[in-house]
């Protein structure tokens, strides 16, 4: 296949901690301060729920890829508690999106036998943007233990310059798209950089060592894109921010296309449907041939009449309403029994042509989303017992990894279950009035402030293993008003 880059760095790998029993720690957010809590060991792994946008909740798991002939099974639960009188009947399955793919590369790949030098650029700048995220968490944690972040800051900014470089080396000779790719390797890696720096230095104490030198990075990379010719946000209009961000949603939508996993879905129901209506149809008319076989014999031996013949023709239209009716409610309740027992809808997961010549199948999801009444128990006074009326929206997905094996030259080690619901159904039922709140004054005195009302659903997202046993499980409060979500406080820490 032509020339094949190998982006050889042997910088020392980035440990954030040691030990079998001791893994990342996971940052929560809450609406004043950020916490660094201890994340257990999962055996790999993660459940994250967050706000996506406006009016989209988003909950990710990522699990370990199962060895080759290994199969592998766990299941995503996600419900959210919708007070009755906020409900809005929708189609939750427009609503609803359920993605899949590879995980980010997480290791250098030497062997290049099934991809293209453009693939091989764009798995290196997904790499090197995995890789800069460890070194972050690596200077966090340094400055929070109150030790001298400066060196781990000098080595980020190297390493990272370092890896930009080969990428762009790599392209030297090569076809206009080839050059292009890395082109646009280094601009995403640099937007991937500046992000960075941007979270970093909220984090780091004020006048220290280390935010001097951040603030030096910074300077310097922005004189890089300048440089090359690419757009910089400023703060000074809101027409270039919205330009920033369209592009670097651009370049992680191009980069990271190349793990997406290929889907094949259908509904059983569907498939079943016609099977499901000829068999229900058998037995209602069945029933009522029956019927009408036993009551026309009894008709002939008793002799004819007008009046029997009314009576014969009143019941055979009876029967024919009650057949109906049996059709319809038989086969009602046999696709309730095929959702309950099968899944709403089996989505056959695929690795990509460039990855697997025969597109061999990687995962089946199982995915089973429902909208249904239910009492909880209130929220100021359990003791009350479960009084208070929701409709549950539930969303399950049974994950089957069947073993199939990702060629070695992708590095990837796991898949990541990107899942997203849309609320804004519910918005327009949200009071959008202000109402006004006794505030004290430090005088003593008292004064009405106005402010917006929000609206608290309660979120419960769940990991289990194949046995139904708890991974991992997020208890939240889901914060919304007229316009939108607004906050996601962790009622239980995990």
């Amino acid at each position: 296949m032509g020339h094949r880059a190998t982006f050889d760095l042997t910088d020392p790998i980035l440990k954030v901690a040691t030990g079998d029993a001791v893994a990342p720690p996971a940052i929560e957010r809450s609406a004043s301060q950020v916490v660094v809590t201890p994340r257990p060991n999962t055996g790999g792994y993660r459940l994250d729920v967050s706000i996506h946008d406006a009016t989209r909740i988003q909950w990710v798991a990522s699990a370990p890829l199962a060895k080759a002939g290994e199969r592998r099974s766990y299941t995503i639960e996600f419900t959210i508690d919708v007070p009755e009188q906020l409900w809005a009947p929708h189609p939750v399955w427009e609503a609803f999106r359920a993605r899949t793919r590879l995980q980010t590369p997480d290791r250098a790949v030497r062997t290049m036998r099934a991809r293209s030098l453009i693939d091989d650029i764009r798995h290196e700048a997904l790499r090197t943007g995995r890789r800069l995220k460890r070194f972050e968490r690596k200077v966090r944690l340094v400055a929070e233990r109150g030790d001298d972040a400066v060196p781990t800051l000098e080595r980020l900014v190297a390493d990272i310059g370092a890896r930009r470089g080969v990428v762009l080396r790599t392209s030297e000779g090569g076809t206009e798209g080839v050059q292009t790719e890395a082109r646009l390797a280094a601009e995403y890696l640099s937007v991937e950089l500046l992000s960075t720096f941007a979270r970093l230095h909220d984090s780091l104490a004020p006048e220290s060592a280390a935010l001097v030198r951040l603030t030096a990075a910074i300077a310097q990379e922005r004189s890089y894109r300048r440089a090359q010719g690419w757009p910089t946000p400023r703060g000074d209009g809101r027409r270039g921010l919205e330009g920033w961000l369209r592009r670097r949603s651009a370049l992680k939508k191009h980069f990271h296309q190349l793990l997406w996993l290929d889907a094949d879905s259908f509904k059983p129901d569907d498939r079943l449907g016609h099977w499901i209506a000829a068999l229900v149809a058998v037995i209602a008319s069945t029933w009522a041939f029956a019927w009408q076989l036993a009551y026309m014999n009894q008709l002939v031996t008793g002799g004819m009449s007008i009046v029997t013949m009314l009576m014969a023709g009143a019941i055979a239209g009876v029967l024919y309403a009650v057949k109906d009716r049996i059709k319809e409610v038989g086969r009602r309740w046999l696709t309730r029994r095929v959702r309950d027992g099968i899944a709403d809808k089996i989505v056959h997961l695929h690795l990509q042509k460039r990855i697997d010549e025969r597109r061999g199948r990687l995962l089946t999801s199982r995915e089973n989303l429902r909208a249904e009444r239910a009492l909880r128990s209130d929220a100021l006074n359990p003791a009350l017992g479960k009084i208070v009326s929701v409709m549950a929206l539930t969303a399950s997905l049974r994950l089957d990894q069947h073993g199939l094996a990702v060629p070695g030259d992708w590095g990837v080690g796991g898949v990541k279950h990107v899942m997203r619901y849309d609320l804004s159904a519910l918005l327009p039922r949200l009071d959008h009035g202000r109402r006004d709140v006794p505030v004290t004054r430090s005088d003593g005195r008292v004064h009405m402030a106005s402010v917006r009302k929000l609206y608290d659903l309660r979120v419960h997202c769940t990991l289990r293993d194949d046995a139904g046993g708890v991974l991992i499980t997020h208890k939240c409060e889901l914060l919304i008003d007229r316009d939108g979500l607004r906050q996601l406080r962790v009622l239980t820490p995990t």
